[in-house]
């Protein structure tokens, strides 16, 4: 009887384990990659926006940096720089999501090492 129990026991254990794993797999697979083809790209035009740099107050630069952005972005980041681009466009910043923003924003932190305005305190 005992033994029956442990068996249930060590089923119930190894299906929690195999859920977890599952679900980690799944939100694991939505975080953009550390890596692509386009990140030098990618991290050259982020240098671009960091805190600090000249330029960004040429009328146009902050859209052309986006653009190029976007176009290097990795695929997991499209609707969040289609989003933002948009918002960019028509110069709305009602149409913004923070949430968005800050989501690029810490990506490019984080696999770039730039530092940009308004992302971390």
């Amino acid at each position: 009887m005992r033994s029956s129990r442990a068996r249930v026991g060590l089923a119930a254990a190894a299906a929690a384990v195999a859920g977890a794993a599952v679900a980690f797999g799944l939100v694991v697979a939505n975080r953009p990659p550390d890596d692509w083809p386009e990140r030098e790209a990618f991290c050259e035009q982020a240098a671009a926006m960091e805190v600090g740099v000249i330029g960004m107050e040429e009328p146009g630069a902050k859209a052309e940096a986006l653009a190029t952005l976007a176009e290097t972005a990795p695929d997991e980041l499209a609707d969040e720089f289609e989003d933002i681009l948009h918002a960019n466009e028509h110069d709305d910043r009602s149409m913004i999501d923070q949430d968005q923003v800050r989501l690029v924003g810490e990506f490019i932190e984080e696999n770039c090492g730039v530092n940009l305005p308004g992302t971390t305190a």
